[in-house]
């Protein structure tokens, strides 16, 4: 199933099944060096990077991100925004990942043919939002938790591979497996169905094997 096809045709770039989608957390990878931190999260493995500081102050999470922008787009990456879709499109990042409570209307409405390619993805923790936001016009989802989060404890309900299996069948966006999965998973969720696997913990040991945390 090519249902990685539309985000390929949006990002202009190559990806391929299992896809590798990194999302920052600089709290949970006891980061010091932010800026090195982005550059390792550019030179990793992963194919589409998800900046996830939220806490941040505006004006320096804008800078990092659009440090990020420059460095992915050399690489031929794919560098999201979480959540905040104004600092996304104004700062010219390949797109926006929604949390599930966002409205996906709203951000479609603003986006509107003014901004071509622009990517929109949006987190799911049920077969039933991940049908919903395929419906509403998400490009992708990330489906979690499907094991045991490395981060924190979550308060949705683990889903397992078999979730992950008939949402996989069900859609026809990309699905990526997100929740305790890391490389020593990848096979597992892939055969599932998903497009990959998305997280923080497994580009962290990444990063940490390579020497830049």
């Amino acid at each position: 199933m090519d249902n990685l096809s539309n985000l390929i045709e949006l990002g202009e770039v190559n990806l391929e099944q299992p896809v590798r989608y990194a999302i920052s957390d600089r709290n949970f990878a006891s980061v010091v060096d932010l800026e090195r931190y982005l550059e390792g999260l550019v030179h990793s493995s992963a194919d589409i990077i998800q900046w996830r500081e939220l806490d941040l102050p505006r004006q320096e999470n804008r800078e990092f991100i659009k440090t990020g922008i420059e460095l992915s787009r050399r690489h031929s990456k794919l560098f999201l925004v979480s959540s905040d879709l104004s600092l996304a499109l104004e700062v010219g990042a390949n797109g926006v990942h929604l949390n599930s409570n966002q409205d996906l209307a709203e951000v479609l409405d603003t986006v509107g043919n003014s901004h071509p390619g622009f990517i929109i993805g949006k987190s799911a923790h049920s077969i039933e939002e991940a049908i919903s936001a395929e419906a509403e016009g998400a490009d992708y989802i990330t489906l979690s938790p499907i094991y045991e989060p490395y981060s924190n404890e979550s308060e949705y309900a683990l889903l397992g591979l078999t979730a992950l299996r008939n949402v996989a069948q069900t859609l026809s966006i990309p699905v990526f497996a997100l929740g305790g999965v890391d490389l020593n998973r990848l096979d597992v969720v892939s055969a599932a169905g998903a497009a990959g696997i998305a997280g923080t913990r497994w580009v962290i040991d990444e990063l940490k094997g390579s020497g830049y945390l």
